[in-house]
């Protein structure tokens, strides 16, 4: 996994050197703990710190599993790289994921991220957008995203 994480950001650095690699780390969040990995990539995104998906709705998440996942996404951001955190909460958790998400440094998307406009932080919150996250630039994802834009090895295979 981690070759091809870095086969693909190398690849994607070689047409764009400004390009940024962002991944989506799932469950797989031990291998931030790896230099290699960390030194291919720019920012990582963790989707549902606190809950899960169930069968009627977000269950939380095994006690042990947030405080490991911070850990990991602290450990990355105190390397230099950017974190996007997610939930699924959509509008009813939208606040406290952003509120806990900037304590930490994080970049917090809440989803789903077309509801919110969450191409910039929610102005109530007194946030300013990154200026990375106002540029744009050219993209070989084959579909459009509403809001922040990042690859999965799906959208350029």
């Amino acid at each position: 996994m981690i070759d091809l994480v870095c086969n693909v950001s190398n690849a994607v650095k070689a047409v764009d050197p400004k390009a940024k690699v962002y991944i989506n780390i799932g469950g797989a969040v031990n291998l931030l703990y790896n230099d290699r990995l960390l030194g291919c990539i720019d920012g990582v995104l963790r989707e549902e710190l606190r809950s899960h998906p169930g069968p009627s709705g977000p269950e939380p998440q095994d006690p042990w599993e947030t405080p490991a996942v911070l850990d990991t996404l602290a450990y990355s951001h105190s390397h230099g790289k950017t974190v996007l955190v997610g939930s699924r909460d959509r509008l009813k958790g939208a606040r406290s994921l952003c509120v806990r998400a900037w304590s930490h440094g994080f970049i917090p998307v809440p989803q789903p991220a077309w509801t919110l406009g969450c191409s910039t932080p929610p102005r109530q919150f007194g946030a300013v957008a990154p200026q990375w996250l106002k540029a744009t630039s050219k993209s070989i994802i084959r579909r459009p995203y509403t809001s922040i834009q990042y690859l999965s090895l799906f959208d350029i295979l």
